[in-house]
């Protein structure tokens, strides 16, 4: 077979994917703004590849480099292939009922204080919440205290407020660790007599809206950030090593896709809750700035930059999610889970 220019560009193309994906993504701090794309997208890199095919005689060539590629890709782009026999939500009675929300500068848009009811209206045993602060104009985080509106609210939980992290609990809090980077919150629960550990983790966002592409304040910004990101990462990677052996659930505000990067050795040793989820397609976190119009009220879910990972001393029941977008941008996680023995 005589290699013309559409051979030489589907090899290229497969190449170079493959080093982005495996070499690239989550190493080099350019590829946050690179892979800020919806994971979804990459489904188009193996579809051109077969339209390529197009008044070609000998098609095998294209077909299988597209198939390779998909292959290849597939970890990347976040489909569900468990969502058709994931399991409707279970009622087991014995299972313990975790919420992970990021609740997007906690009340400071909420001005009827219905996140108290959002919260209230899932009937959750544990909430790990995260953005418990408030922004100036200038986009600067402050800490708030709500401490009494959450005793109202919550008069048979314990509660616990540090930094810009929640917990409100049924089950005792036993102690608790902040990170260096105060990216990342450990925290023990007694629930029936056996220590729960629980990551509550909000990654710093990768880049700045406030400034274009072309300026150099952009890709310093996301430079300074991948280094504070990379460090949050590896304060996880810290508390699940210190508390091998222990029932364990990491959760938050990643602010990571899968297709940017950096989750790969926390994915490959704990288990993506996800997986206990009916969407094919899952996602967490919607965008009003690049939508039609007619679209801004809701935004458009096109991300999951939260996740919910768990240990072997964990057995996941059930997964999914909630929205209320006047609230939060967020999704709330909903997992049902049990404790191994």
């Amino acid at each position: 077979m005589k290699l013309r220019w559409k051979h030489y560009t589907v090899i290229a193309v497969v190449i170079i994917s493959f080093i982005c994906s495996w070499l690239i993504a989550g190493r080099l701090f350019w590829w946050n703004v690179v892979g800020s794309v919806p994971t979804l997208f990459l489904l188009l890199l193996p579809v051109l590849v077969a339209l390529l095919a197009i008044r070609e005689k000998r098609k095998l060539f294209y077909f299988l480099s597209s198939f390779i590629l998909l292959l290849g890709l597939l970890p990347r782009i976040d489909i569900n292939l468990h969502a058709f026999s994931a399991s409707p939500e279970v009622n087991d009675p014995g299972a313990i009922k975790i919420m992970g929300w990021n609740t997007e500068l906690w009340d400071q848009i909420d001005e009827d204080d219905s996140i108290y009811d959002f919260i209230k209206q899932q009937n959750q045993d544990i909430y790990v919440l995260q953005e418990y602060e408030y922004i100036t104009k200038d986009w600067e985080p402050y800490l708030i205290d709500r401490s009494k509106e959450l005793r109202d609210n919550f008069p048979d939980y314990q509660i616990m407020t540090i930094d810009q992290f929640v917990v409100i609990s049924k089950y005792p809090i036993l102690d608790h660790q902040l990170s260096a980077s105060k990216q990342v919150l450990l925290l023990h629960l007694n629930v029936n007599g056996r220590t729960l550990s629980i990551v509550n983790v909000h990654l710093r966002p990768h880049v700045d809206l406030g400034n274009g592409l072309l300026s150099p304040i952009f890709w310093n910004y996301v430079k300074e950030r991948h280094q504070i990101r990379t460090q949050g990462l590896d304060e996880i990677q810290q508390f699940v090593k210190q508390e091998n052996g222990q029932s364990l659930i990491v959760t938050g505000d990643f602010n990571t896709t899968l297709l940017m990067g950096g989750l790969e050795t926390l994915r490959s040793e704990l288990s993506d809750a996800v997986k206990h989820s009916k969407e094919i397609v899952p996602t967490t976190w919607e965008s009003k700035d690049f939508v039609p119009s007619s679209w801004k009220e809701n935004g458009i879910f096109w991300w999951r930059i939260d996740h919910f990972l768990y240990n072997k001393k964990v057995d996941v029941l059930s997964y999914d999610t909630r929205k209320d977008t006047k609230l939060s941008d967020h999704k709330a996680m909903l997992i049902q889970l049990k404790l191994v023995n």
